[in-house]
């Protein structure tokens, strides 16, 4: 074989060649991209379904707060107006603590069940 026509099927093996890796590059990208978008599509798929809980729960909170304000006002009709600070407290949104006494004002702790330690008998002290 003459080295020309060597040379020139070295040549067409190498087009060949990179023809061949140019394809596979390809088939990978084009994988990877399908890849990514069924990656993508399952989770927007998800994301639609948390979304949709989502609503559902808000609906459903918003319909039963509805529900307890109208139960609420119907019960305030029914108190009489001799009640009226009730009725005012019944629908402020923040309800009123009433005042405590102070902790100085509280009478001591006394132990009531079991041995007080300062009278445990040293000769029933194991230690």
């Amino acid at each position: 074989m003459p080295a020309e026509e060597r040379e020139r099927l070295k040549e067409q093996e190498k087009a060949h060649l990179r023809e061949l890796m140019r394809l596979k590059r390809m088939a990978r990208r084009a994988r990877h991209t399908r890849e990514v978008g069924k990656a993508l599509s399952e989770i927007s798929g998800a994301m639609e379904e948390v979304l949709g809980t989502h609503s559902e729960m808000v609906t459903r909170i918003t319909r039963e707060a509805a529900l307890s304000e109208a139960r609420l006002d119907i019960a305030l009709e029914n108190v009489p107006e001799t009640l009226t600070p009730l009725r005012e407290a019944g629908r402020s949104p923040q309800p009123k603590m009433p005042d405590l006494p102070a902790q100085s004002e509280a009478p001591p702790a006394t132990k009531t069940i079991g041995p007080h330690l300062h009278t445990r008998n040293s000769e029933n002290d194991p230690a």
